[in-house]
């Protein structure tokens, strides 16, 4: 078991290693990869002004100038598009256009971009293409991270928890006196054979 479970550590680190450059990969190949607005009218306009208070209030200070002239802009010419559009109709297809290219615009500025990727599920061929922001992919790739550095380390028989164990069966704990004596396969055998009898004696609760 413990060669197992070392091995999916090291399986499980050498996947996170090779993340980046597989992560670069994909990138390359889905650089082109644009927002289909489905919004209403009435919610591009509201979304348009959501950015442009946004802007007026700085957030958008810290990217590039050439970004900003690009907002300013997309607003001013959607907002004079939105002057001509019926409120209780759907959006013509150069409003519609206008949209979808202002959305993906704002995507790349505010969360660094589209990024798909094929995912598989386990035990079949099937896969499916999944899009995320930069922004998502990084947040889970760094959860990922954490969660492996939290999961709980492999331990042999010989020393820590395994002592209260050894003196269960008379044989000796830790240091140079595990190395002395029989086979020390036979001794871990026997320590888990006494945690065995003591977890079938613990009473329920």
């Amino acid at each position: 078991m413990l060669p197992r479970i070392l091995l999916l550590t090291v399986a499980l680190s050498a996947g996170l290693a090779c993340s980046q450059s597989v992560m670069a990969a994909v990138e390359e190949a889905t650089t082109q990869v644009a927002v289909q607005s489905d919004k209403s009218v009435e919610e591009i306009n509201e979304y348009v002004e959501a950015v442009d208070r946004r802007f007026q209030k700085g957030r958008y200070d810290t990217i590039e100038e050439k970004e900003r002239k690009w907002m300013i802009t997309q607003i001013a010419d959607l907002r004079a598009e939105l002057l001509n559009a019926d409120a209780n109709a759907e959006p013509s297809a150069d409003l519609r256009m206008m949209a979808s290219n202002f959305e993906t615009g704002m995507i790349k500025i505010e969360e660094g971009g589209i990024i798909c990727r094929q995912e598989r599920k386990t035990g079949t061929r099937m896969a499916t293409q999944r899009c995320y922001t930069r922004k998502r992919l990084e947040e889970d790739t760094q959860r990922s991270q954490d969660q492996l550095r939290d999961m709980p380390r492999p331990q042999s028989c010989a020393g820590g928890p395994a002592t209260q164990d050894a003196d269960e069966v008379g044989l000796p704990s830790g240091g140079d006196s595990w190395r002395e004596g029989p086979d020390p396969v036979a001794r871990c055998s026997s320590v888990q054979a006494a945690r065995s009898r003591r977890e079938a004696c613990r009473p329920y609760r």
